[in-house]
């Protein structure tokens, strides 16, 4: 054990101290004991050093901070309030690190308003190393324009030889304070990392490695914006010169790699540690110990606050890491840079996978594991289709088929025939099978059976095989089970290829890739898709059918890359081709025009998605496949999306018809197909017609096939929200308690938040006051953005629209209007949405009671007449909004 005296740390000594003073304050007492138990093997004289300072820091005689016992050891923070640098004056100083002093400056030129955090170098105890690598810091911030990356905004050298550089103020919290502080469950936690390793991956491309990646340096404002700060202790690889003097240490110890404490060389490998002992700490709230033992185990020792902050228990969290994630962290913590992963982004992708419930490359699994994530995965894949606010077709296969395979233009006449009589033996066998006694056979077990009879018998014919297979691909498409569907879609690439048809390989290939990018396994749909587009070079120009399946894998991409227009134009040239073969009469064209609306709708080009929809429909009708689940798909889209134009009283209609529809065409009693049961909670949701919500709800909770946790947070939660509205408060706790069972099973989802988040807040409006719930709602509202930038916005309507009722009830009319403008700007559609959009009409009369409560009658009553034109068409003349509407502007 090293001796230490307080008086030996010298200034330049405190530069190495201070940073790891910083971490070790950080932490609680037991944690802090295993940390400098850690660092005394490494580097014993700080350990000691520390150990030192902080039980100066314990004392009570008045003589015992850090800060006082220490302020003659360092440079005195200049009094330089008012300096002006630059283009900035100096108003306050942020903090001292070890490199420089940072204060918070305004912009002094005039031209605009505007903080910086400005760095001005210590000169003393630094020498000429240490204004390189400051100087250093400004060439790397130049390079880097990730925005979650602190921007530099300026550098120069003060009149006194003083460099100083100029960097965007960030306003936030360190990122593992910010997650526990807004109780951030471990899949927020794995996405907000995603985030850092991007803006890593970025450094890494411009050449540049951070070293020195650990929470204080990173930052999350309070909209959930995170930023990378201190670039200032980064190397440049293209840069020769770097050794480091004695005494400076230019990293934190805890969070150090293997190679930086022994002095070795630094590369992108020693950010990966770092990442790893970040992701450490968020997952468990611990710095891993040297050598690190399993994550899972550190998990198990996190406090209940510190697993409640999570939402979630010890155990909870620790079965989530277990296995997946602790490969994945100690992957990163190992000794040798080499077994480490080889590029952040590899490291990202393994984290992607684990939220995926893919496995990851770092751990083998086995068959059964496989199997059951598959399963896992398939049935977050269908809560998807029945959640997300956009056309997709539910149960519905997407991809490009002809009905009719006698007219696949790659065929000779003689494979023609075969294979319209080969489809025909085959629908034929299909309806003959039967199980033991006669029984009818699930279309499961008849796909089973079929697929066994085709194999056999078209073995020797490898065109005709690959077209069957797929067109079961497509069955099992229907059923939604994907596994299934793959290995049918994978079967027949293999036919094809047998086959040596260029094209009818191509097309068999990009309608895999599609299979794949639509269950989010996007690795493997990429490789599938070069394989296809390879294919499709050979096919030559004719090859339509190829031509459409490879587009639309393009598109979807596009779709996903956030390319609006060139994802629509694609989507156009493929109805365009159809028609130039004469192909608009089969369920390719409706499939094109169902996936055009899918495209327009994801953008908000909600009345050509409309108008897309409604082709569809009529091409299904024209070829007899009107009775079909693929119109009961398309008519639940055209509810969903009247829903997202605030049309209620159209989508109604539509509701109420198919309903009739199915029921008329069938005889006895009917469950109803879980997208309309699905979409009419939505709707009743929407018009607050209770009783009719209670009874579409159970509908859906009650199914033992829905019990899927996004899908029933959502009914759960808008159900709990208007039975707390109407003050039945035990009904209410009932569902109220299945919204928390049900939101711990969810992924990390802005929109999911927002839902679970307004229950929150009418529970609390009940149960204690509506101050609280307004403050719930406040917070819930700048978590997720405030909706600045996002149209039609449903889930921030709703909060929004909640918060001015609550405001206005408070007396505090300023602020409900405030917050019904912003329900107004977030829920508008398009420019028919003043006219026929109820929220929209909903939101003008919340201003307009706002503005009243603020004194000024004539311009409400005006904005109130306004408003009672879209609640009349969205509600419908006699609904009861539109009647409260009418009694309110009477009253004035």
């Amino acid at each position: 054990m090293v001796r230490t005296v307080l008086t030996d740390i010298t200034a330049s000594r405190w530069a190495t101290l201070s940073p790891l003073l910083d971490v070790a304050l950080d932490l609680d007492v037991t944690s802090r004991d295993s940390w400098l138990a850690a660092l005394e093997t490494t580097d014993p004289r700080s350990a000691a050093e520390l150990r030192a300072l902080i039980a100066r820091d314990t004392r009570t005689d008045g003589t015992g901070t850090v800060t006082s016992a220490l302020r003659t050891l360092t440079d005195e923070v200049p009094e330089l309030a008012g300096t002006v640098i630059g283009d900035w004056k100096l108003a306050s100083p942020l903090g001292e690190g070890g490199m420089g002093f940072v204060w918070l400056a305004d912009r002094a030129d005039g031209n605009f308003a505007g903080q910086a955090a400005v760095k001005l170098i210590k000169l003393q105890g630094l020498g000429a190393e240490g204004v390189q690598r400051f100087q250093r810091e400004g060439t790397a911030l130049a390079r880097l324009t990730h925005p979650a990356i602190a921007r530099l905004l300026d550098a120069g050298v003060r009149s006194s030889g003083q460099p100083y550089l100029v960097l965007e103020y960030v306003r936030g919290i360190r990122i593992d304070h910010w997650c526990d502080q807004h109780h951030k469950s471990s899949t927020d936690r794995l996405t907000l990392f995603l985030t850092v390793c991007a803006a890593v991956v970025h450094a890494h491309t411009q050449g540049v490695v951070h070293r020195d990646i650990k929470p204080s340096n990173i930052l999350v404002t309070d909209d959930g914006q995170l930023k990378l700060l201190d670039f200032g202790v980064s190397t440049l690889q293209d840069d020769e010169e770097g050794e480091r003097s004695d005494g400076l240490l230019p990293f934190t110890a805890a969070y150090a790699a293997p190679e930086q404490l022994a002095g070795g060389t630094e590369s992108q490998a020693t950010d990966i540690y770092t990442l790893g002992v970040l992701l450490h700490v968020l997952l468990t709230g611990e710095v891993p110990a040297r050598p690190a033992a399993l994550m899972s185990v550190a998990a198990l020792r996190l406090s209940e606050a510190s697993a409640a902050s999570r939402r979630n228990t010890a155990k909870g969290v620790a079965a989530f890491v277990r296995n997946d994630l602790d490969a994945v962290v100690s992957r990163c913590l190992q000794t040798a840079a080499a077994d480490r992963y080889p590029t952040v982004q590899a490291l990202a992708d393994d984290v992607q996978r684990v939220l995926r419930d893919e496995p990851v490359t770092t751990r083998p699994t086995g068959a059964v594991e496989r199997t059951v994530r598959a399963v896992r995965r398939r049935r977050m894949a269908i809560a998807g289709t029945l959640l997300v606010s956009a056309i997709l077709a539910i149960g519905a296969a997407i991809a490009w088929r002809q009905t009719g395979l006698a007219r696949s233009e790659y065929a000779s006449a003689q494979t023609a025939r075969e294979l319209a009589a080969a489809l025909a033996e085959m629908q034929s066998q299909m309806l003959s099978f039967k199980g033991p006694g006669g029984r009818q056979l699930t279309p499961t077990e008849a796909l089973k059976r079929a697929r066994s009879a085709i194999e056999v018998k078209y073995a020797a014919q490898p065109l005709v095989l690959s077209g069957l297979l797929g067109l079961l691909a497509d069955r099992y498409g229907e059923l939604n089970d994907l596994e299934q569907r793959t290995a049918l879609q994978l079967a027949s690439v293999s036919a094809a290829a047998r086959s040596g048809n260029a094209a009818a390989e191509s097309k068999e290939l990009c309608i895999t890739a599609l299979v794949l990018a639509e269950r989010e396994l996007v690795d493997s749909a990429a490789a599938i898709m070069t394989r296809g587009e390879i294919r499709l070079a050979g096919a030559g120009a004719d090859s339509v059918e190829a031509m459409v399946a490879c587009n639309e894998m393009r598109a979807f991409q596009m779709t996903f890359r956030a390319q609006p227009d060139s994802a629509i134009a694609l989507s156009r040239v493929n109805l365009a081709l159809l028609r130039s073969t004469g192909d608009t009469m089969s369920t390719n064209f409706s499939t094109a025009l169902n996936r055009l609306s899918q495209i327009q709708f994801r953008f908000g080009r909600y009345r050509d998605a409309f108008a897309a929809l409604n082709q569809a429909i009529a091409t299904e009708q024209r070829i007899g496949r009107g009775d079909t689940e693929g119109i009961v798909v398309l008519r639940g889209n055209i509810i969903s999306l009247q829903m997202s134009l605030g049309e209620y009283a159209a989508a109604q209609t539509v509701l109420t018809n198919e309903v009739a529809r199915i029921r008329d065409t069938i005889t006895g009693a009917v469950e109803l197909p879980l997208i309309l049961r699905f979409r009419a909670a939505e709707l009743f949701s929407k018009t607050g017609d209770l009783p009719r919500l209670l009874e579409a709800s159970r509908a859906v909770t009650s199914d033992t096939a829905a019990q899927i946790p996004p899908l029933q947070l959502q009914v759960r939660a808008e159900l709990a929200e208007a039975l707390f509205d109407a003050g039945e408060v035990s009904a209410a706790r009932v569902e109220y308690k299945m919204v928390q069972r049900w939101r711990t099973q969810v992924p990390a989802s802005r929109r999911l938040n927002l839902i679970a988040g307004i229950a929150d807040a009418a529970a609390l409006t009940r149960m204690r006051n509506a101050s609280v719930g307004l403050d719930t709602l406040e917070r819930l509202i700048r978590a997720a953005g405030n909706g600045r930038g996002v149209g039609n916005d449903v889930y921030m309507y709703n909060a929004c629209l909640r918060a001015s009722a609550l405001a206005l009830s408070l007396n505090r009319a300023p602020l409900a209007l405030r917050y019904a403008q912003d329900a107004r700007r977030v829920i508008l559609a398009d420019s028919l949405s003043l006219t026929r959009s109820a929220p929209v009409g909903d939101a003008m009369m919340a201003e307009a009671r706002a503005i009243a409560a603020a004194g000024d009658s004539t311009a409400a009553r005006a904005l109130a007449r306004l408003a009672l034109l879209p609640l009349r068409f969205g509600y419908g003349p006699s609904a009861r909004q539109v009647l409260g509407a009418e009694a309110w502007l009477a009253g004035r």
